[in-house]
């Protein structure tokens, strides 16, 4: 823990917190200087965000990057998230306030407002509605894969394969054409990347995405399908939600349900890439591949935040005070480096018991749709070490290939070659 009495830590300055770009699947330095602060300064520290401020005008926060620390901050019921809709809070990205016309969803609510909407939503998305799934997932990741091999040695599993999955899934869930396609993901990857440079654009690409959704609700209004997506609007509609209640669910989906999951393909991929000797041990125990799944999730950065939590009230905890209205922001990717949590955190472990990461966050505003994350995951691995004995980089690795944000990370190209089982 902390080289600093708790008493001295409030008087800290604060580390200030920006959006650097990354080069790299796991960016060293980033973990490097995560392990130094947590070492120095304990798992909760204080920071200054790059965007938002207080309505006093400051614009520092707390992050959180031991695990118990982020734990902590996303299950505590004293840390909301409302408090985003009404001011401008310290944040990582120019577009993350939630502040119209960003449609209200459920996960941006608190206590019993959140609660119930959660399980409407839950109730669609149960391990059985999941695993229903699985013929359609499996028909995809084989498409993906039929093209991959028909392009020939040097295709790119990133563009043929890791984001065509996950987006076909969530335009499965939808009946949204998959052709569409372009009506939405670029507003979404500019927002999740952090690509927008300006309040104005963030609310053009929020539009955006909003109205494609409110097409494809009202085509079900008029005509349901028994899918997905027409039986959460029955729900919501006979339950009395509002419109954009509705829309925010939407907004979440096509926004957010697809490239996290994306770039831990990807990243999974990669590394199996270049590891031939992990490729090998997966192949052999292809059967079962829960663990690795889990290990993976743990061990690749889709993101390193979250949302930032605001404490309805003063709290001491970890030796710190926050006060009212103090955000903490918890970084996933930290908290599962945290070597007081994981053994050999930056080593990957096939076998890792009590693997209880924080990709999916924790708590009530704990990812809904998880199971079908992991189960494209599952899915996709599977096939790929099924269909190939071998799989092989052929290009080496350069900066300009990866994604650069701090939210989202990952191979932006990844040429293979293949031996095929």
């Amino acid at each position: 823990m902390s080289s600093i009495a708790p008493a001295e830590r409030q008087h800290v300055p604060p580390v200030v917190y920006e959006h650097q770009p990354s080069h790299s699947l796991l960016k060293p330095v980033l973990e490097r200087e995560m392990e130094m602060l947590r070492d120095a300064h304990g798992g909760i520290i204080r920071a200054r965000f790059p965007y938002g401020s207080y309505p006093h005008g400051s614009s520092e926060g707390w992050i959180a990057i031991g695990y118990e620390e982020a734990r902590w901050a996303f299950s505590d019921p004293r840390f909301g998230l409302f408090g985003h809709r009404s001011h401008d809070y310290p944040r990582m990205l120019i577009n993350q306030a939630d502040k119209p016309p960003r449609p209200l969803s459920f996960i941006m609510m608190d206590g019993k407002d959140h609660l119930v909407r959660r399980r409407l939503v839950s109730k669609h998305l149960t391990s059985r509605h999941v695993r229903d799934l699985r013929p359609a997932i499996e028909r995809i990741v084989d498409s993906a894969l039929d093209d991959v091999i028909a392009a020939g040695p040097g295709a790119d599993m990133i563009a043929l394969f890791s984001k065509i999955i996950p987006i076909s899934v969530v335009c499965h869930l939808l009946g949204a054409p998959l052709d569409e396609r372009d009506q939405f993901v670029p507003a979404a990857i500019a927002q999740s990347h952090g690509l927008v440079t300006s309040v104005e654009e963030s609310e053009a690409n929020i539009l955006m995405i909003s109205r494609y959704f409110q097409g494809l609700a009202a085509q079900r209004r008029a005509a349901p399908r028994g899918d997905f997506l027409s039986d959460l609007i029955a729900d919501a509609d006979a339950q009395g939600w509002a419109e954009e209640e509705v829309d925010g669910i939407g907004h979440t989906l096509l926004s957010a349900g697809h490239d996290a999951p994306s770039s831990i393909l990807g990243g999974m991929i990669h590394v199996l890439a270049h590891r031939p000797d992990l490729f090998a041990q997966l192949r052999e125990r292809r059967d079962d591949l829960r663990s690795p799944v889990e290990e993976f999730l743990r061990y690749l950065p889709a993101g390193t935040g979250t949302r930032t939590r605001i404490a309805n009230e003063d709290i001491d905890a970890f030796g710190v005070n926050i006060r009212k209205g103090d955000v903490v922001q918890p970084l996933v990717h930290a908290a599962n480096y945290d070597p007081a949590r994981f053994d050999s955190p930056d080593e990957i472990d096939l076998d890792r018991v009590d693997n209880h990461h924080l990709r999916f966050a924790f708590g009530p505003h704990a990812c809904p749709g998880a199971h079908i994350a992991r189960l494209e995951l599952e899915i996709a691995l599977r096939r790929v070490l099924e269909r190939f004995s071998s799989l092989t980089a052929t290009d080496g690795l350069a900066p300009a290939d990866w994604l650069a944000g701090i939210y989202v990370r990952g191979p932006r190209e990844l040429a293979v070659e293949w031996t095929l089982a």
